[in-house]
């Protein structure tokens, strides 16, 4: 995390004492003046895909690295060598850079760049944009061209406002300071710079800085020390800006020591935890726009009701001690250590909750994803409200299906289960679905939390074949019927079942008598050959009407669960549908 210090103005005249504060700082840019690589007098090479010249392409890749030798002067704006970017094929085309550093509220970001006519070629414009969002291009080892940035919204530009005589370089320069009103979606994304050429044959591009800047009137309102609760800075609204024990920094909270309590809702820019941790009491909330970075032996300890909220970053351990919410606004929160004594654990926000599951079981009572996505890395860890896909290219085998049960009492189901899938992936829409191609088999498996006791029908038909099985005694095995029986009648935890010899597309429906509050381990299956391709799966609950199966209806909300895992070292994601 690129850290941001503050020169504070000390004033004492009073309990409440009120003093203007700035912070600036230049925000990093990779290969900022085109100085890499090292090239030869007047010599240039279209850019490349090695990290160290930091940029990709938007529009085309006709855009390079250039050691001016004679030209303008002789005198690069920065350094020995400038970008050019060749937009002679009549599109705007230039570079582009998503940066490590978030968008941030409440700061104002200046954007400069020397932008160069070439001598001798015609000029049509340029283009300077300060960005956020965008999926950063692909990096290699230098030995291939470079790859297309994609994505972002634009914050600000500059569209040929210089007048720019040949072979002059003129300096572009953006500020813009964060607007709620139209940006409020994009906090938390990083920032990208374009530069871009917007026709003519060559626009050369020099000396790229970027600078952010907080400015606010702030109070300090202290009534105690030692915690979040009782200590805060605020802007000339009464806005909280950050808070922190002892070094009080508005927008980045910095802790290096102790262990700092938040009794209150409180809301941070960014926060740093280089030592002791972070522990947020019952019913608080500490939200953070931008990243939230904790070192190695740092902690983050949710009391019962607790929320916390960030951008991106990474956390050593969170200890859970009752229900508590993690939100995440922006990209990934990695969390590698997720302890307690109980409680649900809800995700929100539109960003990816990463955990590392072996812990899970143990930590929490149950996972909640409500919004966004999550990704559990090692062992298996069970989410509320989602099931388990998975497909098999070329697993058309009714061994396949009815091999799900392995003969052996309590032993490792086999079939699919044996199988490695080519996807795998959360699943939180109805199970009605018209997949794609030939030559394949999907499964989706979970728990079922019945929730009242009496009967229950299943209906499944699929285009070929079909199977559901359902564990029934929870003993943790499915138990097919007595072997010597057809295998193509339904039997012991084979709910229904449809495979050859018998005719594809050819539902059924099953009753099961159930307990209400136990949970009931089940897999539904199908293949496809070739042909028209789908699988249906449907449930009648005591006293309903029939529906497919779908985690997120709010008629099924509880009754469905998928332990996401795959062997210790593997990562599955899901995504709320």
């Amino acid at each position: 995390m690129h850290r941001i210090w503050i020169c504070w103005v000390v004033c004492c005249c009073a309990a409440l004492a009120a003093c203007p504060s700035v912070q600036g700082a230049e925000i990093p840019i990779v290969n900022p003046g085109f100085e890499h690589p090292d090239l030869g007098d007047g010599d240039s090479d279209w850019l490349h895909d090695s990290p160290e010249e930091g940029w990709g392409y938007i529009g085309s890749d006709y855009i390079g690295i250039w050691d001016l030798g004679g030209s303008y002067g002789g005198s690069a704006p920065e350094g020995e060598n400038v970008g050019f970017v060749d937009s002679g094929e009549g599109w705007p085309t230039g570079f582009a850079q998503v940066l490590t550093e978030p968008l941030i509220a409440g700061t104002t970001y200046t954007l400069s760049v020397e932008v160069g006519n070439t001598n001798g070629y015609p000029w049509g414009g340029y283009l300077v944009q300060l960005v956020a969002g965008g999926i950063p291009h692909a990096t290699g080892d230098g030995t291939n061209y470079a790859n297309a940035v994609v994505g972002g919204s634009v914050l600000a530009q500059d569209n040929s406002t210089l007048v720019i005589a040949e072979d002059t370089f003129e300096t572009s320069t953006i500020i813009y300071t964060f607007d709620p009103a139209l940006h409020s979606g994009s906090l938390g994304e990083p920032l990208q710079i374009r530069l871009i050429g917007i026709g003519g044959e060559q626009v050369d591009f020099d000396d790229v800085t970027l600078d952010a800047q907080y400015v606010a009137t702030l109070a300090w309102d202290k009534s105690g020390s030692g915690n979040w609760g009782d200590s805060s800075w605020r802007d000339e609204g009464d806005n909280p800006v950050g808070w922190i024990p002892d070094v009080l920094t508005p927008a980045s909270a910095i802790i290096d020591a102790d262990l700092v309590t938040v009794l209150q809702d409180r809301q941070a820019t960014r926060l740093t935890v280089g030592g002791g941790g972070v522990a947020i009491a019952d019913h608080a909330t500490l939200s953070v726009v931008g990243d939230a970075n904790f070192a190695d032996g740092t902690s983050l300890s949710l009391g019962a009701g607790a929320g916390f909220s960030a951008g991106i970053g990474s956390i050593p351990s969170v200890v859970l001690a009752g229900d508590a919410t993690i939100s995440v606004t922006g990209r990934t929160l990695a969390v590698a250590s997720l302890t307690g004594t109980g409680g649900t654990l809800t995700k929100q926000g539109a960003g990816t909750l990463q955990l590392q599951a072996t812990d899970l079981p143990a930590a929490a009572e149950a996972i909640i994803l409500s919004g966004g996505g999550m990704q559990i890395i090692g062992e298996e860890g069970e989410i509320m409200n989602l099931l388990r896909y998975a497909r098999f290219e070329g697993g058309n085998s009714a061994d396949n299906l009815s091999g799900i049960d392995d003969g052996e009492l309590n032993g490792q189901n086999g079939g699919l289960f044996a199988a490695t899938p080519d996807l795998a992936s959360g699943w939180t829409t109805e199970i009605n679905y018209e997949s794609y191609g030939d030559n394949y088999a999907e499964m989706w498996n979970g728990n079922f939390h019945a929730p009242v006791t009496g009967t229950y029908s299943f209906t499944t038909a699929a285009d070929d074949f079909e199977i559901l099985w359902m564990d029934l005694n929870r003993n943790g095995d499915f138990e097919g019927p007595d072997p010597d029986l057809d295998p193509g009648l339904p039997g012991g935890e084979r709910i229904t079942v449809n495979i050859p010899p018998e005719n594809w597309d050819t539902p059924h429906t099953e009753t099961v008598s159930l307990i209400g509050g136990e949970s009931y381990p089940f897999a539904f299956a199908y293949y496809e050959n070739s042909g028209g391709e789908w699988g249906q799966l449907s449930i009648t609950a005591p006293g309903g009407s029939q529906m497919f199966v779908n985690p997120r209806d709010p008629a099924q909300a509880g009754w469905w669960s998928g332990r996401g895992g795959r062997p210790s070292g593997g990562k599955i994601t899901f995504f709320r549908g």
